[in-house]
């Protein structure tokens, strides 16, 4: 890994991620980031739990940073080299679009061959 993406990726380990408690049916215990879907925590013990997910959090990272993939990160000031999910790029200008779950709309984007005709 690229001393840049070293050091996005310690950035991206500190900010202050949304963790979850689950119990599976079968009486497991799981602990689980809300922002990155793969980061999947679980264990004999707490400490073997929360080790787990912060090894599965630091994978899903280094994923999203090697392949260019926008990363949903926490709510707050990010940095201008993190790409969110609700983030679009389109030509030279960037659209926000808003989170469905926030708003209950969603925002459509056209493609630019249609833009006249709108």
């Amino acid at each position: 890994m690229s001393e840049s993406r070293s050091s996005q990726l310690e950035h991206l380990l500190r900010l202050p991620w949304t963790i979850v408690k689950e119990v599976t049916p079968e009486g497991d215990h799981l602990l689980r980031v809300a922002e990155i879907p793969s980061a999947v925590g679980s264990g004999a013990t707490r400490e073997e739990t929360e080790a787990d997910l912060w090894e599965s959090l630091e994978e899903s990272l280094r994923a999203y940073l090697h392949f260019g993939d926008p990363i949903p990160v926490p709510a707050g000031p990010q940095p201008g080299w993190v790409r969110s999910p609700h983030v679009a790029v389109k030509a030279a200008y960037v659209l926000r679009v808003p989170d469905v779950a926030t708003t209950g709309t969603a925002a459509g984007l056209v493609p630019p061959s249609e833009e006249g005709a709108a």
